[in-house]
């Protein structure tokens, strides 16, 4: 009651000023919070395209000078961060290490000045190489990848925790690892040489795909077709599955092991055109409606 006395007591001007600007207010009000969810809502728009994994990332300069083998690394001296999910890096991680998955190292500011040793599966040479250069363009001092992943870490002697068959797993790759290493990396695929006509005929001609034969010893066979170079730089391998009659287990850091039929390997490569198409669709709760 008091506040509308002293309402009244005021002189008949203000109180003519009051009078407008309360409405007045009850129009702009609504209007600035409408530009702050408008904000919002780009700022939403923003952050889906920052963090959805598109397949087609040609755009993003690459920095190969960030890979090096395990044993060239004095793990004293560096921060071991593994980029996989939280999901995978429960199963089987690097004692010690620090799980964050590539998006979220640009938020560590404190990481910025320290030694890092990055890990993950590892056959994602590409988007290893653009994952360096954007760490560096970021301002990030030291970084090292660790090429072929945590495979090549179990492999050097290096002590993983988890259990033996996730551990085994690290060198199994999923669906999506494996179209995508195919299509956006430098990996080659392999197969017994009785298979290659089939499998062939199944995989995109822009993808190669290599003959292993039989009749030989798998490292021997395995350097034969892919040529001392390709050895010597230790590039991404996977092996297809049920295509050998025999194998064993290779000293070759960068294998990878996929096991599907030709058929079902074309499918996937179907699905992939799908897929990329959706995701470089921003779902409509996403999407910015500040031009509107």
């Amino acid at each position: 009651m008091s506040k509308f006395y002293s309402f009244l007591s005021v002189t008949p001007f203000t109180r003519l000023v009051l009078v407008f600007l309360f409405p007045l207010n009850l129009v702009l009000a609504p209007i600035a919070y409408a530009e702050e969810e408008r904000s919002g809502a780009c700022r939403m728009e923003q952050e889906y395209l920052d963090n959805v994994p598109l397949y087609d990332v040609s755009e993003i300069p690459e920095d190969y000078s960030c890979f090096v083998d395990v044993d060239a690394v004095d793990l004293g001296r560096v921060t071991v961060v593994d980029t996989r999910s939280a999901n995978d890096f429960e199963k089987a991680f690097v004692p010690g290490s620090i799980n964050l998955p590539g998006n979220f190292i640009f938020h560590q500011r404190t990481l910025k000045s320290r030694s890092l040793l990055l890990v993950n599966k590892g056959v994602l040479t590409r988007q290893n190489a653009q994952l360096c250069a954007r760490l560096k363009e970021a301002g990030f001092i030291d970084v090292k990848i660790v090429r072929g992943g945590l495979h090549a870490w179990r492999l050097s002697g290096n002590k993983l925790a988890g259990l033996p068959e996730d551990v085994a797993a690290l060198s199994r790759l999923t669906e999506i690892e494996f179209v995508v290493a195919l299509t956006g990396g430098d990996a080659k695929l392999i197969v017994g040489q009785s298979w290659y006509d089939r499998v062939r005929r199944y995989v995109p001609e822009n993808i190669p795909v290599l003959p292993i034969a039989g009749d030989k010893s798998f490292a021997m066979a395995l350097v034969k077709a892919l040529g001392g170079d390709e050895v010597s730089r230790n590039l991404p391998v996977i092996m297809l599955e049920g295509t050998l009659e025999e194998y064993a287990e290779s000293q070759y850091r960068n294998l990878y092991r996929y096991e599907a039929s030709p058929e079902a390997i074309e499918r996937h490569f179907e699905s992939l055109a799908t897929v990329q198409e959706k995701r470089r669709s921003i779902p409509d709760r996403y999407r910015c409606r500040g031009g509107e």
